[in-house]
């Protein structure tokens, strides 16, 4: 997890960078507007939520995202438009995804089986990234969502998706 914050951490530091040295570095793509509003990477059951949790041995695990239970090989789609910064596997993540929305957030894609996209390649809203894998995880299939917002702060995805009805 701290490898993905400090990886997070410096795109954010490049994007900063470049928007600096570019008079119109374009709208974001997420804004608070979008809370609640955004649709779901796939259609699953939530099978761990964002925040702390304590394990059976009393160590505390931070989720910094949101766990949606799904088969293998389900397509997941991308929840907004956005540039791809990463496509490849990412440690015990596996293949992975981080699309850059501008303005700081970011979306992240984790425990694909694959990837359907390439770094520095536009994606629009519903745009497939990849296909769901975490089959050798202690959860199951299923794939990892996040949202990142300004200086890489994880923010609950469930209060920027669509409810369930």
């Amino acid at each position: 997890a701290q490898r993905l914050n400090d990886l997070l951490a410096a795109l954010e530091r490049a994007r900063r960078t470049a928007a600096s040295a570019s008079p119109a570095p374009g709208a974001p793509t997420i804004t608070s507007h979008d809370l609640g509003n955004l649709d779901w990477p796939v259609a699953g059951d939530v099978l761990y939520h964002f925040g702390p949790f304590r394990l059976p041995n009393n160590t505390t695990v931070l989720h910094q995202g949101i766990g949606i239970k799904v088969p293998v090989g389900t397509p997941v789609h991308a929840v907004v438009a956005g540039v791809v910064r990463m496509a490849e596997p990412y440690g015990t993540y596996g293949p992975s995804v981080i699309l850059d929305h501008g303005g700081g957030f970011y979306t992240l894609y984790l425990y694909l089986k694959d990837v359907s996209v390439r770094v520095g390649e536009r994606v629009q809203a519903g745009q497939v990234v990849g296909t769901s894998g975490g089959a050798s995880s202690e959860e199951g299939p299923h794939v990892e969502f996040q949202i990142r917002g300004q200086g890489a702060i994880a923010l609950d995805p469930l209060n920027w998706l669509k409810s369930k009805q």
